[in-house]
């Protein structure tokens, strides 16, 4: 469990941590979820960061754009994240995978559970699909090989409570 919700489950996503894990060379991370959705919008944009091969476990959907548009001017996000707001809404799925601080808040406030990059690496690590020393490894690149912006307090603090988690 991760902020309440089981990784197992089935999420939706924004650009962001799909980007940020294949900047990496960890997109496989992704399979801690037996479905993530996106919308086309969010394929588009990963194709323009030349993204264009995908877990199997990520299914793309149409949207209402009528919709996404109104949420988008309602809570003055991206397109992208709104479109992944109204898909968890659509598709009943509580939790949105995203890294854009005000999608995060929007979706608290909507009651859709959110989960990060960082937040992805660390279950993997819990749930020990990668090792101590390859979340480490990883986090380290997030910081200094990937788009998200992400401060080195925030990285060696979680790399310390990584280094400290008793099984």
């Amino acid at each position: 469990m991760l902020n309440g919700v089981c990784m197992g489950d089935r999420g939706c996503s924004d650009t962001g941590p799909i980007l940020h894990l294949k900047e990496v060379e960890s997109i496989s991370l992704l399979k801690l979820f037996s479905q993530i959705f996106i919308s086309v919008i969010v394929k588009e944009e990963l194709f323009r960061y030349n993204v264009k091969s995908l877990p199997k476990n990520i299914k793309i959907n149409e949207i209402n754009n009528d919709q996404v548009i109104l949420l988008s001017r309602k809570y003055d996000l991206d397109i992208g994240e709104s479109s992944i707001l109204w898909l968890c809404r659509a598709l009943g799925i509580p939790l949105i995978l995203t890294d854009d601080l005000n999608a995060r808040e929007v979706a608290s406030d909507l009651e859709i559970k959110v989960v990060g990059t960082i937040g992805i690496i660390t279950r993997c690590f819990r749930e020990k699909i990668i090792s101590k020393e390859k979340a480490v490894t990883i986090l380290k690149k997030i910081h200094d090989n990937s788009s998200l912006f992400i401060t080195a307090e925030l990285i060696n603090y979680v790399i310390k409570e990584i280094k400290q988690f008793k099984n």
